[in-house]
């Protein structure tokens, strides 16, 4: 049995996705409940054990002052066993903003990156960005703000607090989902995925409502794989099989 183009493609992107590089934003709380704290902790998310230099920074969306770098702090060392590394910077801003993971900084607190408000970044001063995540407010919808990365969270929506008080990649699919409260004083939350629908807690095997942060250990995984699960663990059965077949 032969195995044709499109199934060896499909086992090559499979080994790819499963062996990627990079340095990417795995949590942070853009508004986390109650009085602000003086300080924050971000979570990044990595190669085990490989090195890191980077700058983390957040970039005003709103009003006059959009495209104004809000906080940055640059952050070096070593991804522990499980890819992560967790460091502690100034409480910034609440949303709306967009935040950036970027490489070879040379700008500063306080840099206007679009100079004239269009939306579209006049300043880069970076070598790369690797990873970035915008963050948008009730006020976001129809307002004008400006955002300037390349994922998008959805604000929050009925009956969900606008602002999340945290946002994570799920440790299964690396997907961004933000964790709401609700607004009635209960100290209840919801989930919504990075196109504000509702996620069901009872998905991931470990509730996000109840541990609204987990800084330094594995995000919540998905119990329940999600179709795109379910396509990667067919096209690996698929690949198992053809070569199977092809030693016969």
């Amino acid at each position: 049995m032969r195995i044709s183009n499109w199934m060896m493609a499909a086992c090559l992107s499979l080994f790819f996705v499963g062996n990627v590089n990079a340095d990417l934003i795995s949590e942070f709380q853009p508004n986390p409940e109650g009085t602000d704290p003086a300080t924050t902790q971000i979570e990044l998310w990595g190669t085990a054990g490989a090195s890191l230099s980077l700058t983390f920074l957040t970039v005003e969306a709103e009003g006059a002052a959009a495209g104004t770098i809000d906080a940055s702090i640059s952050v070096s060392g070593s991804y522990d066993s499980n890819g992560l590394f967790v460091f502690s910077m100034n409480d910034f801003e609440n949303p709306a903003f967009t935040a950036f993971l970027v490489s070879g900084f040379t700008g500063a607190t306080g840099n206007d990156l679009d100079t004239n408000n269009d939306g579209v970044l006049d300043l880069t001063p970076w070598t790369a960005i690797e990873d970035s995540l915008n963050v948008p407010d009730g006020g976001s919808i129809g307002s004008g703000d400006f955002f300037y990365g390349s994922t998008s969270l959805t604000a929050g929506v009925t009956p969900f607090d606008d602002e999340p008080i945290s946002v994570f990649r799920a440790g299964s699919n690396g997907a961004w989902y933000a964790v709401h409260e609700n607004p009635d004083g209960s100290l209840t939350y919801g989930i919504l995925d990075a196109s504000g629908n509702t996620v069901d807690a009872s998905l991931f095997d470990l509730d996000p409502t109840v541990n609204t942060s987990t800084f330094g250990s594995i995000n919540p995984n998905f119990a329940i794989p999600e179709p795109s699960a379910f396509a990667l663990l067919l096209v690996a059965g698929v690949c198992g099989f053809a070569t199977r077949r092809r030693r016969i």
